[in-house]
């Protein structure tokens, strides 16, 4: 049997079975480069590649929106509306090494595991289709994803070390009317409670108790990273506090559980992070009860662990 015979019947048989895209061996490079509505010509009774996949040949992953991180394994998903074969490719190796996977039975799903490499993107391209009755060839739009970007990370001063300052105060807080007051490092005095944590670190703010909220703002004499912490408990710890920080211009919300540099933090919305006039101040406003699990509640009028 010459080669051009064994393909005549490999392709014959995906027409009969009515769907194997293992038997078109083409990878990413190729498969990237298919154009839809383009002459096919590779069997199946096909002529052309359909205009238009749609949801008939749709990649879909649950890499979250903030990226993937090395290492960690994902699901990639091709989905159509009616049974098919696929093909599955990415330009990077994470499917359990290689770079494509194939589907040779007549699915509308197929899940495949991928592992996300140290690339900075990945891009997946999938084709489906069958013979048969059905005759059809899709091209899947193109799906790319990024890696997570690095944590953030704190720079020291030559010398310094990473030791915050631990104090243990008592707050006793009013109801007072919240106003609008736009804060800089200047003009505090919209905060009708204050305490100084440490020398040159000061704690301001607002209770109001209808809205069951608390206005917070941390003012520190230095040009350098702003962080509280709180605790529901009397230890004085590090671990399991309810930590917001304000880094490279943005306050973030963590939940620690180590003795190091906080990482993979929650945006705090409304909040503000600026040096100005010399001084660095963060403002947020929060809930005084806990939102969950991973959150301290804020108690007025009680002894509270702050770090």
């Amino acid at each position: 049997m010459t080669i051009a015979s064994a393909l005549l019947g490999l392709w014959t048989f995906w027409d009969v079975a009515e769907a194997y895209p293992s038997m078109y061996t083409c990878d990413f490079a190729c498969m990237s480069g298919l154009v839809p509505g383009a002459a096919w010509g590779k069997g199946m009774g096909v002529a052309n590649l359909e205009a238009t996949a749609g949801a008939n040949c749709a990649i879909t992953t649950d890499i979250p929106a903030g990226g993937y991180v090395a290492g960690n394994a994902y699901t990639v998903t091709i989905t159509s509306t009616i049974a098919l074969g696929y093909i599955l490719a990415s330009d990077v190796a994470g499917f359990a090494g290689t770079d494509r996977k194939t589907v040779g039975s007549m699915v509308t799903s197929s899940p495949h595991e991928w592992t996300a490499t140290t690339a900075t993107s990945a891009k997946f391209s999938a084709l489906c289709g069958a013979g048969g009755a059905i005759r059809k060839v899709y091209v899947a739009d193109l799906v790319t994803v990024n890696a997570a970007p690095p944590p953030t990370t704190v720079s020291l001063a030559p010398g310094e070390t990473y030791a915050p300052t631990t104090t243990v105060i008592t707050t006793t807080l009013k109801a007072t009317t919240v106003t609008t007051t736009t804060v800089t490092a200047a003009n505090t005095g919209g905060y009708k409670n204050s305490v100084e944590l440490v020398a040159g670190l000061t704690m301001k703010t607002n209770v109001d108790d209808a809205a069951k909220t608390i206005e917070i703002a941390v003012i520190s004499d230095r040009n350098s990273w702003v962080g509280v912490g709180f605790s529901s408990g009397t230890a004085v710890s590090m671990i399991g506090q309810d930590l917001y920080a304000c880094t490279n211009g943005a306050v973030n919300r963590y939940w620690v559980t180590s003795k190091s540099a906080p990482s993979g933090g929650t945006p705090v919305v409304g909040s503000s992070c600026a040096f100005v006039n010399g001084k660095t101040t963060m403002t947020f406003s929060r809930p005084q009860a806990a939102a969950g699990a991973n959150t301290v509640a804020i108690t007025p009028g009680t002894s509270q662990v702050v770090i």
